[in-house]
């Protein structure tokens, strides 16, 4: 069959949509030209779309928002009702009431001796106290007491701790009795247990009523308020709700990094950049809602403190003072979380360790200061470095405000009493609270402070200030990350030390294996090198000037690569990869800072106006960087905000948009729920919403069904023919030559070749292309499978051996490019040869040899893209 061009069909988009039901419509009219908004108002719609992007995430992830409210408080409830229901490290114990009844099971044993009247009351003295589990056993008068006792603790001695508390001994002689008590120093409070036997005995033996009862019981006296003054230091009950806050805090604080993550490691917080946000809306959209996100735990946490009624934590002022505290830890932790975020890649594992992190500078350096005060270890001014130094964290900061506010409380309550006051002014006594007259005798001075927010020690001023400060330090460190400054020193440096040391570049030695250069990529590098700048502007949208990208290890992955682009033209590039395609895009898109040279976007450079260049820049990366929890339509609506189409017309833009694509009636679905095909139309529709004037897809149609992908073609070819720019990367040659009007082969970071399809075919194609299936005698079984480096003429089979001979003979030009069992591939230059003669040739040939079928064809593009691309290096060395 002679060669011919293919044109592929394609239905306009109202055609498309009914092509299954024959059923043709006019297509819609071409759209005017959008008035985009700018200035403040693009601002004031580019914040709009990122704080409704943050809020629809909130409410879709239910889980995530019931946990960041509910785990602070739980905490802190858990604690309230501990410190409530059991008894503090220094309160007083409760009142304990002794008796036999109180352990498992007693032995009780009594000896009498030289019995009579007295010691037969004293006996009936104790009927009705051993019962039960409890019993009375009776020794011998003959024998030893005391040795019987030991005998039996040496025969089970845990048994005798367990159940052996006292034993009595009565002894009678002339007219009078005595009862001796033994007791078992093990056990607690058995002293007053056996005291209490005895007497009961005594009582009821001398009134003659054994309705008498004795209760012994212990009740320690209330502590001083000197013991409160000295006892109560960082073991209080402040102590312990700053502990359990900063336990749940580290949950809260460390749940906002998970959306962050998820957004930069999926490249969608980039692709907004790309579509025109700064970075300073960004933040202040995220911040201003998680602020307000942060504030309501801390809230609920201020509610239970009140309804718990704790004295020092519930009074109007305290709980004023307790959420200043947690506002200041908000500006500090949130913009600390953010920073945190640039170092992980996966939300879950950044999650985790932001909760380690956040535990271990909260908890574990507040138990580390305070076990340090402890007097007696003699470590207060270690305690107070640590202190100094661990401020610098904010979980540590809001956990040591809080106990300090408790704990400045407790103080100046008893200190400011009247009575104090008194002894403090006369200088009546040593007292703890005499502080400034330096007479606290040997309790010790005890710090308090009657201004809350002082600086002094249990003022929260130097917290709150430390706080505020630390919100302020992050922000900038954000900034510094967003603006890229480290990557410029880095490759400011890297460039530096390749103009020192050229000879390490690798470039001179790469320069000895390349082919020589293309006639066209020359012309092109001339005309873009050679043309004053203005001008070029005036025709070229796009313009590469010697743009190079080299990663710090060496490796150029962009190699000087000069290109423009004119209005209304769709440019192919294509190579494998590694080739640098990607690499380019990211250079254009701000994501990869340049090596050398530059590229302007319609007359804005990427080196020295990136922000200019992203509004004018639609960009559909090779994967899918959209977010997962919002739908079609809520996507493309964010993106025409983002790129200031006026509100009015963002609705009837993207139904027209989702026409064109024929996505309108997935719309409403979440992002995560498309299919393959549907996610690329959908990035797709991003990429060109807006109408930019420069057009970055990246492998579009990867994942789409043929009639999609032919829909897609007929959107991009009427978006070229309004006039805006397309840069196309595709592995597709039947898509590059339905779009592209010119198009570029990339080797190893250069062009290899330029210009339009056919030109290409024609230029590097001068032959026909004849593929022979030989009729083989025997089946295939393994061993036929030949290649042209591994076939050599005397191992092939007879028929394929004459076949062969035949094509040498008759063609001496002609080039073997495969061989296979049954099938040979050859080239036959197409000098002195038409089509129809080498067609009549093979044709008769058949006559005589074992030919089957065959086949005679131009040289295709992918043939030719093939032939470039072999001395591309190994995709090993490109991992970067």
């Amino acid at each position: 069959m002679p060669p011919c061009l293919t044109c592929s069909p394609a239905y306009p988009p109202a055609q498309a949509k009914n092509a299954a039901s024959n059923v043709l419509e006019s297509p819609s009219p071409r759209r005017m030209p959008l008035q985009k908004n700018s200035g403040c108002l693009l601002l004031l719609q580019q914040f709009w779309a990122m704080l409704i992007k943050k809020v629809l995430y909130t409410f879709r992830n239910k889980f995530l928002t019931f946990a960041q409210n509910v785990i602070p408080v739980a905490f802190l409830i858990l604690a309230l009702v501990v410190v409530q229901t059991l008894p503090g490290v220094n309160d007083a114990p409760p009142e304990v009431h002794f008796s036999l009844n109180n352990f498992d099971g007693t032995v009780t044993t009594l000896q009498v001796m030289d019995p009579n009247n007295q010691t037969k009351e004293l006996l009936g003295g104790l009927t009705g106290v051993f019962k039960g589990r409890n019993v009375l056993e009776s020794v011998p008068p003959d024998a030893n007491h005391t040795t019987e006792i030991l005998e039996e603790a040496a025969r089970d001695l845990p048994s005798f701790n367990q159940h052996n508390m006292v034993s009595l001994s009565i002894n009678g002689g002339q007219d009078r009795a005595s009862i001796l008590a033994f007791f078992n120093n093990q056990p607690f409070h058995t002293p007053p247990l056996a005291l209490a036997l005895a007497d009961i005995a005594v009582v009821r033996a001398f009134t003659n009523n054994n309705n008498i009862t004795i209760t012994t019981s212990n009740h320690p006296l209330p502590r001083t308020d000197i013991e409160k003054l000295t006892q109560d230091q960082r073991q209080n009950l402040g102590f312990q709700i700053g502990f359990n806050l900063a336990f749940g805090m580290s949950f809260l604080a460390a749940s906002f990094v998970i959306f962050l993550i998820q957004e930069r490691s999926s490249k969608a917080k980039h692709l907004q950049f790309v579509s025109g946000v700064n970075f300073v809306t960004y933040w202040l959209a995220s911040a201003i809602w998680d602020y307000l996100l942060f504030i309501i735990p801390c809230c609920l946490c201020l509610l239970c403190l009140a309804l718990f009624g704790m004295k020092g934590l519930s009074e109007g002022e305290q709980l004023g003072r307790i959420f200043l505290v947690m506002l200041m830890y908000c500006w500090a932790s949130l913009p600390l979380m953010y920073l945190c975020s640039f170092f992980f890649s996966i939300p879950s594992g950044g999650f985790t360790k932001m909760i380690m992190v956040n535990i271990i500078t909260g908890m574990a350096t507040i138990i580390t200061v305070t076990i340090l005060r402890i007097p007696d270890l003699e470590l207060q001014d270690v305690a107070q470095l640590l202190d100094w130094i661990f401020l610098l964290f904010p979980s540590y900061a809001m956990a040591a405000a809080i106990t300090d506010i408790y704990s400045n409380f407790r103080s100046t309550e008893i200190c400011k009493q009247p009575a104090f006051t008194l002894i403090c002014s006369l200088n009546i006594a040593p007292n703890p609270c005499c502080r400034e007259e330096s007479r606290c005798g040997s309790f010790g001075c005890v710090e308090w402070t009657e201004d809350y927010l002082g600086w002094e020690k249990l003022g929260v001023g130097r917290m709150l200030v430390f706080l505020a400060l630390e919100g302020v330090a992050f922000f900038l460190l954000i900034t510094i990350v967003e603006m890229k400054v480290f990557q410029r020193v880095k490759y400011t440096l890297a460039r530096l030390r390749r103009a020192i040391t050229p000879w390490k570049n690798g470039r001179e030695l790469e320069d000895g294996l390349d082919t020589e250069e293309d006639e066209d990529v020359v012309a092109e590098r001339l005309r873009i090198l050679n043309t004053p700048p203005d001008k070029l502007m005036d025709s070229d949208r796009l313009i590469l000037r010697d743009l190079c990208k080299t990663y710090p290890g060496g490796l150029t992955a962009v190699d000087h690569i000069n290109l423009g682009v004119p209005l209304g033209e769709c440019f192919g590039l294509l190579g494998i990869n590694g080739a640098g395609k990607t690499t380019t895009f990211k250079m254009l898109t701000g994501d990869l800072q340049v090596s050398e040279g530059d590229a302007y976007v319609n007359r804005y450079s990427i080196k020295a106006d990136i922000k200019k260049v992203r509004q004018d820049i639609g960009y559909c990366p090779q994967f899918d960087a959209l977010l997962d929890h919002l739908t079609g339509r809520e996507t493309l609506r964010m993106f025409a905000r983002l790129r200031g189409v006026p509100e009015r017309l963002i609705d009837s833009t993207i139904k027209t948009l989702a026409e064109e694509l024929l996505i309108t009636q997935h719309l409403d679905n979440l992002f995560k729920n498309y299919s393959g095909g549907n996610k690329r139309k959908l990035s797709t529709g991003v990429a060109l919403v807006g109408d930019p004037p420069l057009v970055l897809l990246d492998e579009p149609s990867s994942g789409m069904d043929p009639v999609a992908r032919r829909l897609l073609w007929d959107a991009l070819t009427s978006v070229r023919d309004a006039g805006r720019s397309i840069i196309l990367t595709s592995h597709s040659m039947e898509e590059c030559e339905a779009l592209c009007t010119r198009l570029a082969i990339m080797v190893n970071g250069r062009f290899r070749c330029l210009g339009s399809p056919q030109h290409l075919k024609s230029k590097f194609s001068e032959g026909y292309s004849i593929i022979l299936r030989v009729k083989m005698s025997e089946p295939e079984d393994g061993e036929g499978n030949y290649t042209i480096d591994q076939a050599s003429p005397s191992r092939l089979p007879p028929e394929m051996r004459s076949v062969q001979t035949f094509i040498k003979e008759t063609y001496p030009k002609s080039h073997l490019r495969e061989m296979q069992w049954g099938r040979l591939e050859y080239f036959v230059p197409a000098e002195g040869l038409t089509w129809a003669s080498v067609f009549g040739t093979l044709e008769r040939s058949r006559q005589h040899l074992p030919i089957e079928d065959y086949s005679v064809t131009q040289t295709t593009l992918e043939r030719v893209f093939l032939t470039f691309t072999r001395g591309q290096r190994p995709d090993e060395q490109d991992k970067r």
